[in-house]
């Protein structure tokens, strides 16, 4: 049913992201083509990939403004807006999430380390 492709990417999403596939409904082919096709960006701690109008292969116009949100290798979200490249690329490059060990395994007593060495 899935090639090998379709399966591993099967396996790094999330349960979320798997939700929001269905509401938004999406099928592995089509988030792979995003992966395949699409700009990455990394800001906030996650890589997001866009796949905007000059991107996409003429049979998959209709994934324009498709964004697909990575975060420590898993696939967090699945999302359409259009617009999204602007608002991905204002995102703070090096946001809280980062200290707080949500994206990179730091621990809350690093974090602590860290506010107190900055103030």
């Amino acid at each position: 049913m899935f090639s090998e492709e379709e399966r591993n990417v099967w396996s790094q999403l999330t349960a979320h992201a798997k939700k929001r596939m269905w509401k938004r409904s999406l099928s592995v082919p089509e988030i792979l083509a995003v992966i395949r096709y699409g700009q990455r960006h990394f800001t906030g701690g996650c890589q997001f990939i866009f796949l905007g109008k000059r991107n996409a292969p003429d049979n998959l116009k209709y994934l324009e403004g498709t964004t697909v949100v990575l975060e420590n290798g898993k696939i967090t979200t699945v999302y359409k807006n259009k617009n999204a490249l602007k608002k991905i690329k204002r995102k703070t490059r090096f946001s809280d999430k980062l200290y707080k060990g949500h994206c990179l395994g730091v621990t809350e007593s690093d974090y602590a380390g860290y506010i107190s060495a900055i103030e």
